[in-house]
């Protein structure tokens, strides 16, 4: 696969989520009186799960098992950058702006719908 095709499954969502991760910026992205983070975050693992069943029905029968470890790779890829950037703009956005974000939230909505079935290991409000 070539790095064009990476680029096109996972530009939309890595963007979102590493503007998270840049000061000041991220106040706009993710503020508490509506930033539009909080409405994209949660269409991301969709768009990503979407776009490679796309591209696995579109390919010829002897390259399904090829798109099929893509997928499966792009889907562990976005997991990998999408924990720790998480992690890191709910520290920045709690410390900055002091909207309190429950630790875990924005990764279970980076995942969403499957991050409805985590429960928040952080209770506490």
């Amino acid at each position: 696969m070539t790095f064009r095709s990476y680029t096109s499954v996972l530009a939309f969502p890595v963007i979102l989520l590493l503007v998270g991760c840049i000061p000041k910026v991220s106040w706009f992205v993710w503020s508490g009186h509506g930033g539009f983070g909080w409405l994209l975050l949660p269409l991301c693992f969709p768009y990503i799960c979407i776009r490679l069943v796309i591209l696995i029905w579109r390919a010829q029968p002897q390259e399904r098992v090829q798109k099929l470890r893509f997928a499966a790779f792009s889907v562990f890829l976005y997991l990998v950058i999408a924990i720790p950037a998480t992690n890191y703009t709910e520290r920045y956005i709690n410390s900055t702006i002091g909207a309190f974000i429950q630790r875990g939230t924005l990764v279970r909505l980076a995942i969403f719908p499957v991050g409805l079935a985590i429960p928040n290991h952080n209770p506490k409000p």
